[in-house]
């Protein structure tokens, strides 16, 4: 009977002590810093230098304990939160210099909104990129000659595309977008082209494509400059974003000519 109740009780023991191990972690742990700074999720300017301060957590709000850090100068670029009164009435402040962690993070106790002010969003380059840079059988699709491809002759028959002789128009603009699609029958090679409303021919060599500019090594490549953006046409799949220089081209005798060129400071493209 005594050898029962001694097994009892150590499987009580075990039972309790598996008990506590369950436990939650943070049962009985500080506040998290991390959390608070999460808050912190507008973008601001200082228009003048305040005072911050180092939040160390305890287990509760009222147990958080503030230290002066420093002053943020005027001009700096931080994020903050909404004024927070349940903290004693602060901003939760964030940036590279001021760094949360799980123990701590910074506070602003300035009032008012007079010591910041929103900060610009930076623009974001928004250039046209095609869904497809097929040219079709069944329906024509936009084209545009390739800037340094010289003038084409588009002819008014398909047989005259192929000989290269008969009635043609001489295609010279590299801005101009006009319509293409593959013609029907055994000539499958040669393109119809509409232009103002009328249809030529024209064997392809690859100087029409649906896009009017591209990016080689990092830099845009168009015939058209920043300023006129919404005209720039880029290939299926093409990645401009990172492009900190912009290059306008244009057609000369011997193949393309960089006529202007820009570079990207500070979110403004800066001729160069």
């Amino acid at each position: 009977m005594k050898k029962n109740r001694i097994l009892i009780v150590t499987v009580f023991s075990l039972m309790i002590t598996l008990l506590l191990v369950s436990l939650p972690a943070n049962a009985s742990s500080y506040l998290n810093g991390n959390e608070y700074a999460a808050a912190a999720t507008r973008k601001v300017k200082t228009t003048k230098a305040v005072k911050v301060y180092r939040c160390t957590t305890g287990k509760y709000e009222a147990a958080n304990r503030y230290s002066y850090y420093g002053k943020i100068k005027k001009g700096s670029k931080i994020d903050i939160s909404k004024w927070i009164m349940s903290l004693g009435g602060v901003w939760v402040v964030k940036s590279n210099k001021y760094h949360h962690d799980s123990r701590h993070f910074f506070v602003i106790s300035a009032k008012g909104h007079s010591w910041y002010k929103r900060a610009k969003k930076q623009a974001t380059l928004k250039l046209k990129i095609l869904k497809s840079n097929k040219i079709y059988f069944d329906s024509y699709t936009g084209v545009y000659l390739q800037a340094g491809s010289k003038p084409q002759k588009l002819y008014t028959s398909a047989n005259g595309a192929i000989e290269k002789s008969g009635n043609y128009i001489t295609f010279k603009s590299i801005y101009k977008r006009v319509t293409a699609r593959w013609n029907d029958g055994d000539n499958d090679d040669i393109l119809r082209i509409r232009v103002n409303s009328k249809t030529y021919y024209y064997e392809d060599e690859g100087d029409f494509s649906p896009y009017n500019s591209w990016v080689d090594k990092g830099i845009i490549n168009s015939p058209y400059g920043p300023s006129s953006k919404s005209k720039v046409v880029l290939p299926h799949g093409e990645k401009y974003k990172s492009s900190k220089r912009w290059d306008k081209i244009e057609t000369i005798t011997d193949g393309l000519l960089i006529d202007n060129s820009w570079e990207l400071k500070k979110n403004k493209w800066v001729k160069f």
